[in-house]
């Protein structure tokens, strides 16, 4: 089955991953960048994503409800693999492509996905209000950031599946798109 929720998807090198990130600039809420010592989690505006250190960045996720541009790279040093996820572009390709006879695609839309959500691991006797950041400790000692504003919760996902001949899905992609709070209220 086709990958219909990937718009675009590219090799970028490193010196590059800002300027083509901040194509897309105006459709994100957040980013979390994964570095080889932390992650940090931050609202996605053209100045948060411009200061990003890209010499020790490994993976980064910049992300809303519809869209999310992953850049994600196994060694520093080596080009980012780069993708595009767009569940808009998603729902007119698989119009377009359930039109035609032999698409691969299932019945219903719905049945590429399945949306879910992760508990935000956290201790709250370790966390750190920084300025405007909270400073988190995981349960089993990892580090992250998060800007003061989001209330430690749930961030949600999005799983995307493909189908074989026989009709059985497996999992092939998932992206962020966003968090909610410990009541279940998108943020």
């Amino acid at each position: 089955m086709q990958r219909i929720w990937i718009r675009d998807k590219c090799t970028v090198q490193e010196e590059e991953i800002i300027n083509r990130v901040l194509q897309y600039a105006d459709r994100f809420r957040y980013m979390i960048a994964y570095y080889t010592d932390c992650f940090m989690v931050e609202y996605a505006t053209a100045e948060s994503i411009a200061s990003l250190i890209t010499d020790s960045l490994l993976e980064l996720r910049v992300f809303d409800g519809n869209i999310e541009v992953l850049a994600r790279r196994g060694a520093i040093g080596s080009d980012f693999h780069w993708r595009v996820a767009d569940d808009t572009y998603m729902s007119s390709r698989y119009a377009e492509l359930r039109s035609s006879s032999d698409s691969g695609l299932p019945d219903a839309l719905e049945m590429i996905y399945i949306d879910g959500r992760q508990k935000i691991d956290c201790n709250p006797e370790k966390t750190i209000v920084k300025g405007e950041k909270s400073i988190v400790m995981s349960t089993v000692g990892g580090r992250y950031e998060l800007p003061c504003d989001i209330p430690i919760g749930y961030i949600t996902t999005r799983t995307y599946y493909s189908y074989d001949t026989d009709g059985m899905a497996s999992a092939v992609d998932y992206r962020l798109s966003g968090f909610v709070d410990e009541g279940g209220k998108q943020l």
